[in-house]
């Protein structure tokens, strides 16, 4: 079988999970699986020629001089990319933008990344986007739809980007996502993560996912299932109408080595026709395994916590635990649900206490302390902080969250 025919076939079976994961299904996601399982079955891709260091992209652009006199069309100037290459795109609105992984012959096992970036002063706006090309760093565009990283975007970078009205879909290796924002979707995840491994999510704001579209699709700033080795480091994650994060049972093959640490998740700061219920965290799943949540501040909305192997659950600040037995160590809990206990028997152990914290400004998302003495503990086992809050300050040992006084 040809490369290209196995690319289609692995693409239709990829489809095919996509349409049971996630606990969504509805209009919406027909039409996010259609693009993805179009953009894994390529056309002719474009004449790759030799690897240039510079190219110059404009959204009407033809040909393959890629000059700035002359530019060409993004898909032609990925074709001629290797390790190395910057590829500068003009300003402007970009049409349906489809990267096939043999459309990038130089960069297929290379050992860094092409960057594609504006022009000086230029704003490059894309609606729907799809990449399968690896070994691509992208930084400084707008994305207005959703945005598919495929299987074969091994290596991708998504650093300082602006999602607006859309969704990142991970559905690769080695991809890091960094210092972007996420906003103003609508019955759509802000970052959803499947099928992946090895991909680190740090350092992003995503915020305002709403479920106006009555499509039974529910919104998510972060979501994660059938993965692994994945790690979500220095986010603030707020107003998103379903969970500020949640892992899901996807196609049941498990989200294994998932780490959440240093971030500020909210629910539904205010209750809205636009946000409306919104848990903080969604940490249920019982396919999980070494599940590692470390020095978090999670508020507005509950947090649902079940054991499954491996679980850490240590130095977090708990706005509202939802099940009494959920296991936790060196944690503070603010609020529980007293229909099911009077308290929570893990407040009176393991270095846990309940406790009202204060914060700088909840309402705008600033979850730092207002209070030192309402955030610190007496921690007991042998297991250490993070060396540094979400702030990149040290981070003592008798402080629970993400943030040091």
């Amino acid at each position: 079988m040809s490369r290209r025919r196995s690319l289609v076939a692995a693409a239709a079976l990829a489809a095919a999970v996509m349409l049971g994961v996630s606990g969504c299904s509805g209009g919406l996601l027909s039409t996010l699986h259609k693009t993805a399982h179009e953009v894994e079955s390529p056309g002719t891709p474009p004449a790759g020629g030799p690897a240039i260091t510079e190219s110059h992209v404009a959204p009407d652009g033809t040909g393959s001089s890629c000059t700035s006199a002359k530019p060409c069309e993004l898909a032609t100037a990925v074709a001629r990319a290797a390790a190395g290459t910057t590829i500068r795109l003009a300003g402007g609105r970009y049409p349906t933008t489809r990267l096939s992984a043999d459309g990038a012959p130089h960069l297929a096992g290379a050992h860094g990344n092409a960057t594609i970036e504006p022009e000086p002063g230029a704003h490059p706006v894309f609606g729907a986007l799809t990449s399968a090309a690896p070994h691509l760093t992208w930084t400084g565009i707008t994305v207005t739809v959703q945005w598919y990283l495929n299987s074969g975007a091994v290596g991708t970078v998504v650093d300082d980007v602006t999602v607006d009205g859309g969704g990142l879909f991970v559905r690769s290796s080695d991809v890091t996502v960094k210092n972007s924002e996420f906003k103003n979707g609508s019955s759509i995840d802000g970052i959803q993560v499947g099928l992946s491994n090895n991909v680190l999510i740090e350092g992003n704001s995503v915020h305002d996912y709403n479920q106006d579209k009555n499509d039974n699709l529910h919104a998510d700033c972060i979501q994660v299932f059938d993965s692994s080795h994945v790690t979500i480091r220095g986010n603030r994650l707020k107003n998103c109408y379903n969970t500020g994060l949640i892992i899901s049972v996807g196609a049941g093959k498990g989200i294994h080595q998932l780490t959440v640490e240093s971030n500020f998740i909210q629910g539904c700061i205010t209750i809205t026709p636009h946000c409306r219920g919104g848990s903080s965290a969604a940490l249920q799943e019982k396919s999980a395994t070494d599940l590692v949540v470390r020095g978090n501040t999670f508020a507005n909305g509950s947090v649902r916590l079940v054991k499954t192997p491996g679980l850490v659950f240590d130095r977090n600040i708990v706005g509202y635990i939802s099940t009494c037995d959920a296991p936790m160590t060196n944690s503070i809990i603010e609020y529980w649900n007293t229909k099911m206990c009077g308290t929570p028997a893990v407040v009176s152990r393991d270095g846990n206490r309940a406790g009202t914290v204060t914060f700088r400004d909840q309402a705008s998302g600033d979850l730092r302390p207002r209070d030192a003495r309402s955030v610190t503990i007496t921690p007991q086992g042998s297991l250490g902080p993070l060396s540094e809050d979400l702030f990149g300050k040290r981070m003592p040992a008798d402080v629970a969250g993400a943030a040091a006084p």
